[in-house]
């Protein structure tokens, strides 16, 4: 089984995927109303060449209480082949105080971001990357 992570920014998108090690943990991470109640995106600064404002995990917002539910999602899929995976998404611009944030302070060539969603109650990491901006990726997202 794995997680999907989609971090939709307007012209591009970041997916990274993570193989889940403990099922039965998952559906405890997973359970109804997961997005309002439990998960937790993560934007911390590991290098910024400015000062970067990031929440600690216990007092960020949920994904569905900070996006919404337009602008996130978290559902369970199977492919053709069996393979079962849950995919999360979250519309990262979708607030305009994010994009820019992002556009101004996080994206600048040389920081270094992790991104994580985690289950806050379950203190449980579902996925995570490590994003370092780039001048290639600053061109992608043009």
């Amino acid at each position: 089984m794995y997680v999907a992570s989609w971090i939709n920014l307007e012209k591009a998108s970041f997916l990274f995927v993570s193989q889940v090690l403990d099922e039965e943990r998952l559906r405890l991470c997973t359970g109804e109303d997961a997005l309002m109640n439990r998960l937790k995106l993560v934007l911390r600064p590991v290098r910024a060449a400015l000062p970067f404002p990031a929440k600690a995990v216990p007092e960020a917002e949920t994904v569905g209480a900070f996006f919404g539910l337009e602008g996130s999602s978290f559902v369970e899929h199977c492919s053709d082949d069996g393979i079962k995976y849950v995919c999360f998404q979250v519309a990262l611009y979708s607030k305009w105080q994010l994009r820019l944030a992002m556009q101004t302070v996080g994206f600048r060539e040389g920081n270094i971001l992790d991104m994580l969603i985690v289950d806050w109650p379950g203190m449980a990491v579902l996925a995570s990357c490590q994003l370092t901006v780039t001048r290639d990726l600053l061109h992608l997202l043009e």
